[in-house]
């Protein structure tokens, strides 16, 4: 009797391209970043075309720096996350392997250091455009949502940062050692006779409510109740 829902048969990878001795994979939570960077761009730039939504009428910026905004943000992302995984969680075996420190498409991206790139990277933004970084905050803000949406759905495929374990009939079976670890009795059930371990689909939740439900909030906000003037 099945009590849990398998994992899906999906990979990290969307594809791989070898030549030679190089090869490049497209993983998911590649596309989750310029999903999310790209809607985020579109949303901000619709609102800077709509000046009533701000104070006095008047936009942070034109809506043609809103690409530069967002060159910012992906430089920001980019260099504070891989900097920030390679200084919070393998500096040692980066300082002996130098050479793999650009080799993005490997993974290894940290969201503290991202954070922190974001936040330099927009400053920087706001000094050079003369934008008024309070109101471009509220713009960043406004979009974060979207960001949140698509990561934990990559998560969710990359089989990673699921939840405790669970016998609720939506638990999944996810794969690997450590997410097969029960250490109690929750989420042992049975599977087409065999016991395995199901956990919370948390990415999901976090999918849902992080993403969606706080996503809609926030351009409700916005859009209709004026919160942006605020």
């Amino acid at each position: 009797m099945i009590q849990a829902i398998p994992f899906p048969p999906l990979s990290p990878e969307l594809f791989t391209l070898s030549l030679g001795s190089f090869t490049f994979a497209l993983r998911w939570y590649a596309l989750a970043y310029l999903a999310g960077l790209g809607l985020g761009w579109w949303v901000i730039w619709k609102a800077c075309a709509r000046p009533t939504l701000w104070p006095d009428n008047t936009a942070p910026m034109e809506p043609a720096k809103v690409e530069s905004l967002l060159t910012a943000v992906v430089l920001g992302v980019i260099l504070g996350g891989r900097f920030g995984y390679i200084v919070f969680y393998q500096p040692a075996f980066y300082l002996e392997n130098p050479g793999l420190i650009l080799r993005l498409w490997e993974g290894g991206m940290s969201f503290h250091g991202g954070l922190v790139g974001v936040a330099v990277a927009a400053g920087i933004f706001c000094w050079r455009a003369k934008a008024p970084p309070l109101q471009v905050a509220d713009a960043m803000s406004m979009v974060i949502a979207f960001g949140l949406l698509f990561g934990r759905l990559a998560n969710f495929i990359n089989a990673e940062l699921w939840g405790r374990a669970s016998d609720v009939p939506w638990a999944v079976i996810f794969p690997g050692a450590a997410a097969q670890d029960c250490a109690g009795p929750a989420g042992i059930v049975d599977y087409f006779g065999a016991t395995v371990c199901a956990r919370h689909p948390s990415q999901l939740y976090e999918a849902a409510l992080e993403g969606l439900f706080m996503g809609a909030v926030l351009l409700f906000l916005a859009w209709r109740r004026g919160w942006l003037k605020r």
